[in-house]
């Protein structure tokens, strides 16, 4: 099955982080919603309106047919109103006939409700006046009860690095598998059209077939952030750094940066409840760079930890502010306890700078 590497980039402001959560707005769920209804990717859906698109067995969309229940129609006119006939003269609806009797229908029940409104395992008063619970109702041998979520197989979407709420990223990749081949051609007006869809703060780069076997998140060599920090008020930048009027000595900050490389162990530098079975991550660059009011720190790894260049950004400015000694950085490294590390600085100044790959990974055999 063809697999495919879509490279992204994103301001995380306004969205719960990288991965598809629950109840919550992600930069994964905005792409897969975009890839499921450009491609036409047969999607999940749980309560569906069944007067919404649906998908047919060709992953054609098509709308919903009309659905009849016993004399109610699900466009929700009452069979009783008024029609038009053949000749455009407005008539009375004929009532429906019940065993005998002439009148009104009674609501119909359906999915747990009635048309009236009224739950078919309410109270009902019976002809002697009794008070008594009404019986389900039953349909064609269907009991009259919620109907469980409809599933329909859509496109899902795998990560290469899964950031924070408020984190952004100039490079990130997902991966996702599909039947459907998509040539080059179709990938790049993909790409167009796709970002056409999408929010103005999510932007594909490129969708790229790789190895069948190649994977965006363990196939990682290499991952760069960069977190910025600046010591005079700019609004032109407040969402996208963080606001620190201390003054630093950037020699402790240099210190500090360059003890981590020193390390392999940052299980103080993680988040509690990190489900992970290591922590060790190799950094190969950490430093500061000092701009005109303006700090930029860049770190490189093969992995990182939940929360771990936050943990280190933090108590490092604590650090250049003299609250920490380069011995007491060291000695929290080798602690591995967390509770003198600083996570408090907030996502908006971290950015995914790039992510790193083997060369060979989009150099497909011949043929494909």
């Amino acid at each position: 099955m063809p697999r495919y590497f879509i490279e992204v980039a994103y301001k995380g402001g306004g969205y719960a982080g990288f991965q598809v959560q629950q109840n919550a707005n992600t930069i994964q769920a905005e792409v897969e919603k975009a890839l499921n209804i450009y491609f036409r990717f047969p999607t999940s859906s749980h309560g569906v309106n069944p007067h919404s698109n649906v998908i047919n067995h060709e992953g054609v969309i098509s709308p919903s047919p009309l659905v009849e229940r016993v004399g109610v129609r699900e466009t929700g006119v009452n069979p009783q109103s008024n029609i038009l006939n053949p000749e455009g003269v407005t008539s009375p609806s004929p009532p429906v006939e019940r065993e005998g009797v002439r009148g009104p229908s009674p609501p119909v029940e359906n999915s747990g409700v009635s048309a009236s409104g009224v739950k078919p395992h309410s109270n009902v008063i019976n002809h002697e006046g009794v008070i008594s619970p009404s019986p389900p109702v039953e349909r064609a041998g269907v009991r009259d009860s919620p109907s469980p979520p409809v599933e329909r197989e859509g496109v899902r979407l795998t990560g290469s690095s899964r950031t924070d709420t408020g984190v952004h990223a100039k490079q990130n990749y997902f991966h996702f598998d599909t039947v459907k081949y998509i040539s080059p051609e179709e990938a790049n007006k993909g790409v167009y059209h796709l970002n056409a869809i999408l929010p103005g703060d999510i932007v594909i780069l490129s969708i790229r077939q790789v190895k069948e076997n190649a994977h965006c998140r363990f196939d990682a060599l290499s991952r760069t952030y960069k977190y910025t920090v600046y010591t005079l008020k700019d609004p032109f930048i407040a969402d996208m750094a963080y606001y620190y009027p201390y003054s630093l000595n950037i020699n402790a900050l240099q210190d500090t940066a360059a003890l981590i490389k020193e390390y392999t162990e940052f299980q103080s530098f993680s988040k509690k409840n990190s489900q992970v079975l290591s922590f060790d991550c190799r950094i190969s660059r950490s430093e500061w760079e000092v701009g005109e009011n303006r700090l930029v720190y860049t770190v490189t790894g093969n992995r990182f930890l939940r929360g771990m260049v936050r943990g280190l950004v933090g108590t490092m400015l604590q650090a250049g502010r003299g609250k920490h000694s380069i011995e007491t950085f060291r000695q929290l490294i080798e602690s591995r306890n967390a509770a003198g590390t600083d996570f408090s600085v907030p996502g908006k100044g971290l950015i995914l700078e790039s992510v790193q790959y083997p060369d060979d990974i989009f150099e497909l055999p011949a043929g494909v």
